[in-house]
This record gives structure tokens, sequence and C-alpha cells, in this order.
């Protein structure tokens, strides 16, 4: 998945006005060139189980870096596949890679399912990243 979608999308959500339809595509194109930066790449590892097995999955998936502290977003559609029957699931771990190729391990501080949305915060400092604005303009 491109992160820029992710980031598009974020921007979306948190209400960032747009202008006219003819201007919209400019001023994203401006908006993901500016954010960048707060682009990362998440590398969670699940442990999924279902009537006494059980095993690890990796998955890779965009995040965006959301406040100065490092706070990341992602979607949860793939981390939650406890929706299916008889199914549970459990993050064992997650790293976090700056597009200045730092990486650090993460930690979920926050699961909103009904936003499928999920909060990673690094632990230690991200270098090479700028957090996205979500004050309303």
């Amino acid at each position: 998945m491109n992160p820029n979608i992710i980031l598009a999308a974020t921007l979306a959500f948190t209400g960032v006005s747009t202008p006219a339809p003819d201007a919209t595509a400019d001023l994203l194109r401006a908006t993901v060139a500016k954010y960048q930066s707060a682009n990362v790449l998440l590398t969670v590892v699940s442990s999924m189980s279902m009537g006494g097995e059980s095993s690890n999955e990796e998955m890779r998936m965009p995040g965006v870096v959301i406040d100065a502290s490092g706070l990341i977003v992602t979607s949860s559609l793939g981390l939650d596949s406890n929706e299916m029957e008889g199914v549970t699931t459990k993050i064992v771990s997650v790293k976090i890679r700056s597009g200045a190729g730092v990486e650090v391990a993460g930690k979920v501080v926050l699961r909103d399912t009904d936003r499928n949305l999920v909060f990673i915060r690094p632990s230690a400092p991200l270098t090479g990243v700028t957090a996205i604005n979500l004050a309303p303009t």
C-alpha cells in the first residue's frame, strides 16, 4: 500500500479544508510533498490463535507520524483478525522504519476498532521525520 494514500486519507479524515474541486489535486500533491517525511514503514508481527494452534504473521504497512512525540497512526485492517469467530490476535512486536532508514521498536498504545485505526508510540525518538499538522485550517 502506498504510504501517500494513508497520509492523504489522514489529512482528509482530520478535516483539512479543501478548495474548489479543480484545485483539490494540486492541494493534495503539495500537502503530500510537504509531509513526505511523516511517512514511516511499520513491520508488525502478530500471533494468531485458533483452535489451540497458533502462528506468527509478519505484515509491512505504512504509518503516518501525527505529533512531535512520534505518535503514529495506521489502519487496523489486517491486524484485527479477531473479528473472525474463534480467532484471537495479539501483536507481538512492532518495528518502525523512517524514510531516513532509522529503525526503532514501537508499542501499540491504542486500537480503535470502531474507526479501524491503530496508534503506535516509538520506544526511542525518530530522526528524519516531521509530524503532519492536524490543526484545522
